[in-house]
């Protein structure tokens, strides 16, 4: 099956490129997980994307802090992260979420379903909110609040939400998983019917060779401790400027985007703050865009649409008239009936749906391609045929695709974020 990394992998930027800019990042990954992750080349595409991911990974992780916790502590950290990519049916993420959890010192057993009551109430936080729409019951945070504090619920929340980002970006862009993550859990999850789909060919699958995952010891640590000065250093220059109290995150996004991101507001670790606001903030940045400001929003509602979430359709919508100042009612149809439509399946289907779009409103065809990606990769897993592929990757550059799925799969991490606080 083609993806759409076959498709722009021939503008990926190569890793010995990444490794003299931001060696330090990739080897904290490499120490956590194993492997470098093959959407390192795929998110410089788009180098705001790059940053997005590795604002994100290290500050809703609470890397490396959790990492020297208790082990029972971070262990069930990728227990959740686990169980938010299986629920989201990326099997990429499940794959190196699986392998991180095993390295954090998770017991093999948890993956045939032998769990404790406090893993089950894990399980649950993270099913709940991963699911599509979210589905977190009344009882279950004051349950979660028997067995943890109410910070070590939000550090599970913020790892289950990180994941909304992950898990729609790998599943949507169909990145290639690395032989040394299959080698890890392969033997592992493939009893319980996990396969690799569109992230891996058979001629790798054939390469495969199980290993036994090494847990935290001495040596991560040092690894780990040797690494983060100069993670931390690349990211003080990006979140340079950047507050993390409430009021002034406020006024910092008002002035810088016109809008405020309430959700904000409840989230109470201070550098997830700053994360975030950095995040949105490049995100929405004009000069940055490829796609437009206007269309990404009106695309983000779209998704809103399609995962039935009110608070995102709202947010969605005063980023729209914000960013496309000439938006009629006319043309909110036209978006709102795209996220309302079946995925279409054959390429002359999508062709009349951009055909359709274009004559229905006032969009380019390059707009009507966003669009229609947008309804495709909304569902869990994303349903990004070969017969779509063929129709907007003459209409969307390698950048724009890049920088389309990112903003997505911040709405994604948005509207887990946004169910858990809701919940609570």
């Amino acid at each position: 099956m083609t993806t759409l990394a076959d498709q722009i992998s021939p503008s990926a930027v190569d890793f010995s490129r990444l490794q003299q800019a931001y060696a330090p990042m990739l080897n904290l990954v490499d120490a956590l997980l194993g492997v470098t992750p093959n959407c390192d080349p795929i998110l410089e595409i788009w180098p705001i994307g790059f940053r997005t991911y590795n604002l994100l990974v290290p500050n809703l992780l609470n890397l490396p802090v959790s990492l020297l916790r208790k082990q029972a502590n971070k262990a069930l950290l990728g227990l959740a992260m686990y169980t938010a990519s299986q629920t989201a049916h990326c099997a990429y993420c499940t794959a190196h979420t699986c392998s991180f959890a095993l390295r954090r010192g998770l017991s093999v057993d948890v993956f045939s379903g032998k769990i404790s009551p406090r893993e089950k109430l894990v399980v649950a936080l993270a099913e709940g909110l991963s699911s599509i729409p979210a589905n977190v019951p009344d009882d279950l945070i004051l349950n979660l609040k028997s067995h943890f504090s109410e910070t070590e619920i939000e550090w599970l929340a913020l790892s289950i939400g990180l994941m909304g980002f992950l898990n729609k970006f790998m599943d949507a862009v169909g990145v290639e998983l690395e032989i040394g993550a299959m080698n890890d859990v392969l033997h592992i999850l493939q009893p319980h019917g996990w396969s690799p789909g569109k992230h891996s060919t058979a001629e790798n699958l054939a390469h495969v060779s199980a290993t036994k995952v090494v847990k935290d010891n001495f040596k991560t640590y040092v690894r780990v401790l040797k690494q983060a000065p100069g993670a931390i250093r690349i990211e003080r220059q990006w979140t340079k400027g950047i507050p993390d109290s409430p009021s002034q995150v406020k006024a910092y996004l008002q002035e810088r985007i016109g809008y405020t991101f309430p959700l904000l507001d409840h989230v109470r670790q201070k550098r997830v703050v700053r994360a975030l606001t950095t995040v949105l903030r490049d995100n929405l940045d004009a000069e940055m865009s490829v796609v437009g400001l206007g269309i990404k929003s009106l695309c983000g509602l779209i998704f809103a649409i399609v995962i039935k979430n009110a608070y995102l359709n709202h947010e969605s919508l005063i980023l729209a008239k914000r960013f496309y100042p000439h938006l009629s009612e006319t043309t909110l149809k036209a978006v709102r009936d795209i996220a309302h439509s079946d995925v279409p399946k054959e390429q002359s289907e999508c062709q009349q749906q951009l055909i359709g779009i274009v004559n229905s409103s006032e969009f380019s065809k390059q707009a009507a391609a966003a669009f229609v990606l947008t309804r495709a990769i909304s569902d869990s897993p994303a349903d990004v045929s070969e017969a779509i592929l063929s129709e907007i990757s003459p209409l969307l550059s390698p950048e724009a695709l890049v920088e389309l799925i990112v903003w997505i799969s911040i709405q994604q991490l948005m509207h887990r974020l946004e169910s858990y606080y809701s919940a609570k």
